[in-house]
């Protein structure tokens, strides 16, 4: 008895090493990508447009399948004629006739800022739009979901 409690001293400092080691290994770990990208499409389908920035979908969530609703002006801007990621952008003042594919790329003409109209590159969706509990959303916001 006296020999293991003499010890516990001395081996006090390998509680510290696994939370060292741990500490170090989360600093260098770099999660794949299909982890960290928001990626809707994984979950939603049927993208269609009703305006220039309404996007309808249907979402899977706790509830099974329902429609949501998402305003694109709280997660798309026009960057001089570039669509970008930009919480409450706004887009949709100086960008007009959008589309979307199957799989959920977007593009718009937008304005630059010398007044001329261009085609945009087209932006995948899911590089910024998740789904939460049947829910797209972005920068914190959430689509309008009756059924969710």
């Amino acid at each position: 008895m006296k020999f293991g409690l003499a010890l516990l001293p001395s081996l006090a400092w390998l509680a510290n090493v696994p939370s060292l080691v741990l500490a170090r290994n989360i600093n260098t770990f770099q999660p794949p990508d299909w982890l960290t990208r928001p990626n809707f499409g994984a979950s939603c389908g049927g993208g269609a447009l009703s305006s220039d920035a309404t996007l309808w979908v249907t979402c899977s969530g706790p509830k099974g399948h329902n429609q949501a609703v998402l305003d694109l002006n709280h997660c798309l801007a026009n960057d001089n004629g570039k669509l970008v990621f930009r919480k409450d952008g706004n887009f949709s003042g100086s960008c007009k006739r959008c589309e979307i594919t199957p799989d959920d790329q977007f593009r718009c003409s937008c304005t630059t800022s010398t007044g001329d109209s261009k085609d945009t590159d087209w932006l995948d969706l899911n590089e910024g739009i998740a789904n939460y509990n049947g829910r797209p959303n972005c920068f914190g916001f959430e689509a309008f979901c009756p059924d969710c």
